[in-house]
């Protein structure tokens, strides 16, 4: 639900919106409210979402990435492959992928050692050609590992 600070009071000064496609966000213009500070959609290699990426970089929205860790499943081989060249976690991977593509990446473990684990993605960077490996893996939405409400009238 979209909420602004006439709605909740002066202590809003900022709003984020859950998988909101292009066509929501031009409703929130439309209707004259101020834009979302934040759009959190599922975005990593295999699923990309680049017009709805497009749009909210042009519009100043932060992309905070869901499901960045494509839920587990680390069993692609360019994956593997970059997670080889670099000596890290395929999923320590995709989050510095998700930073190195200007978003904010939103990891999930219940394991307390994952969670430290994933977060360790500072003394490392990807350079061009792994950037370019894992950023030929969209499938669009083929790609999506949740429910994907970012096209639904």
């Amino acid at each position: 639900m979209y909420r602004n600070e006439d709605q909740v009071g002066a202590a809003v000064k900022a709003s984020g919106v859950p998988r909101d496609g292009i066509k929501h966000l031009e409703e929130i213009r439309e209707a004259g409210l101020p834009p979302p500070t934040v759009n959190q959609i599922e975005i990593h290699p295999l699923c990309q979402q680049n017009p709805i990426v497009d749009y909210c970089n042009q519009h100043g929205i932060v992309v905070e990435a869901y499901c960045p860790l494509i839920r587990g499943d680390f069993s692609n081989p360019v994956l593997q492959e970059v997670s080889k060249e670099t000596n890290k976690t395929p999923a320590q991977v995709l989050s510095r992928w998700s930073l190195q593509r200007g978003f904010v990446p939103l990891p999930k473990s219940s394991n307390p050692s994952r969670v430290a684990s994933n977060a360790d993605i500072y003394d490392f960077a990807l350079d061009e050609a792994q950037m370019a490996k894992l950023n030929a893996l969209n499938r669009g939405s083929a790609g999506a590992v949740s429910w994907n409400p970012i096209n639904v009238e």
